[in-house]
């Protein structure tokens, strides 16, 4: 009953034993509390492997490679017990809901935390990779999207604006252009297709984050001998005899003749026309107005 009195100070006193009992002498491992205090040893082992694995990553994609997620394995494998083990991949799910929730809000982190989860495996032999089976891969990409989606969905951030799905959609109408300008550079496999689109931010992680490819191979490609092309002086010299007010698709830019191209029979393809169309920087000739609606294609203004 006397210890009563100088409770306050008992309280005062319990978080030192807390902190002592976490941070163990090296070595101690035939007492019980010892023990405990090795577990709790390897564990944080662990979360700094994973942490540190975490800050390799591709901060543009959230890609790891297998090198990096080999690190995770062996670390994961080095925990004792079930128990550990599952504390371990709490504490990657933990993580990852931290980064897909404000102020981070990120789905390359995101993706990362999944990929590090997916590495600690106890089978030894086990390899955390990308499946070579293009199905399991891309059912790993869905689910890593579907999942940020999710976690998003269900924490939106204090002060978030009443209309901001009409926001939203305004934002990915403003982008439709620009997204289909690069799938049609990533599918064109000519020689004249041009440079690599400009990308807002956004819109190239999108592309990052799905890693399955649109652009298929269907042989090698040839190897461009002649000058290079100027796709805008193409276009403003399919336009130069037009009446003002015509309009033309993005195909029927491309099959035009101009001087520019001469006899060459590779005309600029589609996708190098719409690129050049719709960049973000602009830069059309004089006159020349792209039209992102349906057929998309330019119209002549002046």
């Amino acid at each position: 009953m006397a210890r009563r009195g100088p409770t306050s100070k008992e309280k005062e006193k319990e978080p030192e034993v807390v902190e002592a009992e976490a941070q163990p002498t090296e070595g101690e491992s035939t007492e019980a509390p010892a023990e405990d205090k090795s577990k709790s040893e390897k564990l944080d082992a662990f979360k700094e492997v994973a942490t540190g694995v975490f800050n390799e990553r591709d901060e543009v994609s959230g890609d790891l490679t297998d090198e990096q997620l080999a690190k995770v394995t062996e670390a994961f494998r080095k925990l004792d017990g079930q128990k550990l083990r599952n504390a371990a991949k709490t504490y990657a799910e933990e993580q990852m809901t931290v980064v897909i929730q404000p102020p981070i809000e990120s789905i390359e982190q995101a993706r990362a935390w999944v990929k590090i989860k997916d590495a600690m495996t106890p089978a030894a032999g086990a390899k955390p990779r990308t499946p070579a089976d293009p199905t399991e891969a891309y059912i790993q990409n869905v689910y890593t999207v579907r999942l940020a989606a999710q976690l998003l969905a269900d924490n939106k951030p204090d002060g978030l604006a009443e209309d901001w799905e009409e926001k939203l959609k305004t934002f990915t109408e403003e982008h439709a252009a620009e997204v289909e300008a690069y799938l049609a550079w990533q599918a064109d496999t000519s020689e004249n297709r041009g440079d690599e689109p400009e990308l807002a931010q956004p819109v190239r992680k999108a592309f990052k984050a799905a890693t399955t490819k649109v652009r298929k191979s269907n042989g090698t490609r040839r190897q461009h001998t002649g000058k290079k092309r100027d796709v805008n002086t193409h276009i403003a010299q399919v336009f130069a005899e037009k009446e003002v007010g015509t309009f033309l698709t993005v195909q029927e830019i491309a099959n035009a003749s101009s001087a520019e191209y001469g006899d060459d029979p590779n005309n600029p393809s589609p996708g190098a026309v719409s690129q050049r169309l719709f960049s973000p920087k602009g830069g059309l000739p004089d006159g020349i107005e792209p039209v992102s609606i349906k057929p998309r294609g330019a119209k002549k203004v002046a």
